[in-house]
This record gives C-alpha cells, sequence and structure tokens, in this order.
C-alpha cells in the first residue's frame, strides 16, 4: 500500500472554472486532484455543489484499484471535521473518466458563507491510497 498527501488551494474566481491539482505519482500511476465548482459534468442536478475527484492520467488495460480522502481545510490548515470524507476502493481505471469522489463535496453557496474561505481562498488536503 502506497500513500500520497498534498494540497490543493483555489481561488474564489475559480468558483465557476474548473481546474486540477499539478499531477502526481502513486501506486506507480500518474494522477490528479479534479475540482469542479459547479458539480460533476456528468449531472447537471448538482451545479450548485462544489466537486472533487481523484483522477488516473495513464491509460490501462488492468484494474487500478484506489482510495481516496479529501478534507476541507479551515485557517490553520487544520482539516475540517465536517468536510473530511474518504471514498471506497475504487477500479479507476473503468470508471468514467478514470476518476472517483465526491459530486457533492459541499454547496457553493454554503462554501462562499463560510469562515473556511478567506480572501477569495480556500484549501482541501487529499491523500491517494493505492
Amino acid at each position: 500500500m502506497e500513500e500520497h498527501d498534498g494540497e490543493f488551494a483555489m481561488a474564489q474566481g475559480l468558483l465557476v472554472a474548473a481546474d486540477s491539482s499539478r499531477p502526481f505519482r502513486a501506486g506507480g500511476r500518474t494522477r490528479h486532484i479534479s475540482y469542479r465548482p459547479m458539480g460533476s459534468s456528468h449531472r447537471l442536478d448538482n451545479t450548485d455543489s462544489v466537486s472533487f475527484y481523484l483522477a488516473l492520467d495513464d491509460i490501462v488495460d488492468e484494474p487500478v484499484m484506489a482510495q481516496a480522502s479529501l478534507s476541507l481545510l479551515d485557517q490553520d490548515g487544520m482539516p475540517v471535521h465536517d468536510y473530511t470524507l474518504s471514498t471506497r476502493v475504487n477500479n479507476s481505471s473503468t470508471s468514467i473518466d478514470r476518476t472517483f469522489g465526491y459530486e457533492r463535496f459541499i454547496g457553493r453557496e454554503e462554501l462562499e458563507r463560510s469562515e473556511y474561505l478567506e480572501d477569495d481562498c480556500f484549501a482541501v488536503s487529499h491523500r491517494a491510497t493505492v
């Protein structure tokens, strides 16, 4: 089992534009965190939510199992308990867009009103376990 830890900081202007973390290696594969401020592109009923996904960049034929944990960070860089989530172990090589994660990580309006958005920025930590 291998783990990769990292943080991903977003500016509030990104509450309207998708973004991705820098690629990282975990389990011998290249991955990134995908941020979608208007929810999943595959579902039109969650445009009021912020979504995060662990994405597999490599195209492979064999199963690639992984688990993702994501935490919204407070202003001291500590995980916010109510916004710390872990997925089940998934085969990311067969998922839509080779991603899995949270379509409704946090409501956009809730984030905009929260104490976790400061100076138009917020941060999320991530852990990929493969």
